[in-house]
């Protein structure tokens, strides 16, 4: 389940939710079940987010890669290594540089970008 509907799943169940941009706080607490303790914990930077107005990824499912990667609008700081089992993501800037680039190179940028994070950079030879 994704963060926003384990959100509206809480939210249906008159369970409101709210963050400081650290922690996150439920109310009422007793109404939360283990699992939603776990959901929480395995979500919380997604939670955080949509409950601080920033815009979630666009998730997509490459067929190249043959999985689901996230694209972001842009990112300031180098983007770190994505946690085991979770997209890599990249910005839109890291598409414009591989459009257009053989199906080895893109691969290849992904296995980078999922080993130690970054962006693509353009190279003059």
């Amino acid at each position: 389940m994704s963060a926003m509907a384990f959100l509206q799943s809480l939210r249906s169940r008159g369970i409101a939710v709210r963050t400081d941009g650290v922690k996150i706080a439920a109310k009422p607490s007793t109404a939360l079940t283990y699992s939603d303790h776990q959901s929480i914990a395995h979500h919380k930077g997604d939670i955080i987010a949509i409950l601080q107005g920033v815009p979630s990824p666009l998730v997509l499912h490459s067929r190249l890669l043959g999985e689901v990667v996230h694209v972001v609008e842009e990112a300031f700081e180098g983007l770190p290594p994505p946690p085991a089992g979770s997209p890599v993501t990249y910005t839109r800037r890291d598409l414009e540089l591989l459009e257009g680039s053989e199906p080895e190179k893109i691969r290849a940028a992904h296995i980078l970008k999922r080993n130690f994070g970054g962006f693509c950079m353009e190279v003059n030879q």
